[in-house]
């Protein structure tokens, strides 16, 4: 009975709070525009008149975005694996479980990691060599 009371409280609380929020928002679909707008351009999307952006940097972008969410990976399989050996409660299958699964993900994080930097490495390698980057000689002596 409580529960069913506890429930019908934050289900109310949230329609109250989310109907205050829409309420506010008379334009709502040029807010919701201008967020994505302003999410697309922080992640190097191309905007209305605007030229593409380069393709190294789209790479580079996207190789950070894989490398976090392997981080993001490693952490997650780290804490199950803390979970496996804290409810093995004395089973040598658990055990063994959860070593292997720290050891698995160590060796991940140190390959993520190695890949890193050598992608940092040619990335660096690569905008030295192309100068990009760089701002153009000015040629215009007036």
């Amino acid at each position: 009975m409580f529960q069913r009371f506890l429930i019908a409280i934050i289900t109310g609380a949230v329609l109250l709070c989310a109907t205050a929020v829409f309420a506010e928002a008379p334009n709502l679909k040029e807010q919701i525009t201008g967020q994505l707008n302003i999410g697309a351009e922080s992640s190097g999307l191309k905007l209305e008149n605007e030229e593409a952006p380069d393709v190294r940097i789209f790479a580079s972008g996207l190789i950070n975005t894989l490398l976090g969410a392997y981080g993001i990976i490693f952490t997650v399989l780290m804490v199950y694996a803390g979970h496996l050996l804290m409810t093995a409660r004395g089973n040598e299958e658990m055990i063994q479980k959860g070593y292997k699964t720290i050891i698995g993900a160590v060796i991940g994080l140190i390959l993520v990691l190695s890949s890193y930097s050598i992608a940092y490495f040619v990335g660096k390698s690569a905008q030295k060599v192309t100068r990009y980057g760089e701002q153009p000689i000015n040629t215009n002596y007036e």
